[in-house]
């Protein structure tokens, strides 16, 4: 058995499900311990799940645990997702059986946005002909939501809701959870260099070959930026000297995430302070700075933006607003001459204008 891997499981609604759970449990108890969560309404005899009262619960049930992964089957699964958007879950790797996409809509309204910003690895297994929600509905939904790392696969020919393939799931999951790069382990963090917003500190990981090694991170909060356009399809761009380079660039507008402000209202008072516009924002991921960097990046689009104000620049800040036709920015961006050219492409992606 290994040790070293720790399942958090989650079965579906019904009483059934606890039932098939802790079959699943059993099979997989070959490769793995586990706990599973056990639903109040399993023993008070109700029908359906408290789906508030199972999130707070979950909170607590992992709070103490580390390098842990998660099965979650239906119900749980929207249940997993939610903890994970709401960051109070941080599995290694998440499995899913019978995605219940329009049940999960109803239990927590925020699951496309779940699914559009979900980072960690995840495999989806889905019957073909779900009752709840078949295998090509959900392909869609995946491809239109776009989760950072997924695998989808389908049993071909089933027609139910039922997962009782042990086997397979034993075979499928084993080799989900242990076909990865090792993890390091880090055996110290100090702060190198500190001043105004930016922070150096050094880590030192014990590597997999048992060498210790020092590395230099970049110790930043949360950023967002947004491809923004008008109701023509020009896109609103702040062009600005930027010392790095040491050259004018052209740049998305965005800003680092205020500790007390969600990313979306950071993300509009950015682009009304940085350009004068407003338009209607949306969220479509997040993306990771760069591998020495703590900063995730929240990209939003922002689509028929109207001016409403002058650029209000501080005493530091010296930028011109700029409208670029949608070709010659698609030009720009493949020329890689400018910052936030993965939020351009991304955004572009999103609106199917590539």
């Amino acid at each position: 058995m290994n040790f070293n891997m720790h399942i958090i499981y989650l079965a579906g609604n019904s009483f059934n499900n606890k039932i098939w759970i802790e079959k699943v449990k059993s099979n997989f108890n070959s490769f793995s311990t586990g706990d599973i969560l056990y639903y109040d309404h399993w023993q008070s005899g109700n029908k359906w799940i408290n789906f508030q009262k199972e999130s707070e619960k979950l909170v607590e049930f992992v709070k103490d645990k580390k390098d842990y992964f998660v099965f979650a089957k239906s119900i749980g699964s929207v249940l997993t997702l939610k903890n994970i958007f709401e960051k109070t879950l941080t599995p290694k790797k998440l499995i899913i059986c019978g995605f219940p996409y329009r049940a999960g809509k109803k239990a927590f309204e925020k699951i496309d946005e779940c699914l559009r910003t979900l980072s960690i690895p995840t495999m989806f297994i889905q019957n073909e002909f779900d009752p709840v929600y078949s295998f090509e509905e959900l392909e869609k939904t995946l491809k239109e939501n776009k989760p950072a790392d997924y695998q989808l696969i389908k049993n071909a020919g089933n027609n139910t809701h039922d997962y009782e393939d042990f086997e397979q799931l034993v075979n499928i999951v084993k080799n989900f959870m242990t076909n990865k790069t090792q993890d390091w382990q880090e055996l110290s963090r100090e702060e190198a260099f500190r001043k105004y917003s930016r922070k150096i500190e050094k880590v030192i990981f014990k590597l997999p070959n048992g060498k210790e090694t020092d590395f230099y991170i970049k110790k930043e909060g949360p950023a967002a930026s947004v491809l923004a356009l008008t109701s023509d399809n020009q896109v609103i761009i702040a062009k600005q000297y930027r010392p790095g380079p040491k050259k004018v660039l052209m740049e998305l507008p965005g800003g680092f995430v205020d500790p007390n402000e969600e990313p979306e209202v950071t993300m509009k008072r950015e682009l009304l302070e940085e350009t004068g516009y407003e338009g209607d924002v949306k969220l479509i991921t997040t993306c990771l700075d760069d591998a020495y960097s703590t900063m995730e990046r929240y990209c939003f689009v922002s689509t028929n933006c109207k001016k409403v104000n002058e650029i209000e620049n501080g005493e530091d800040e010296f930028t011109e607003l700029v409208l670029v036709p949608l070709e010659e920015f698609k030009k720009i961006l493949r020329s890689g001459q400018m910052t936030d050219v993965e939020v351009g492409f991304l955004g572009l992606d999103y609106l199917h204008l590539l």
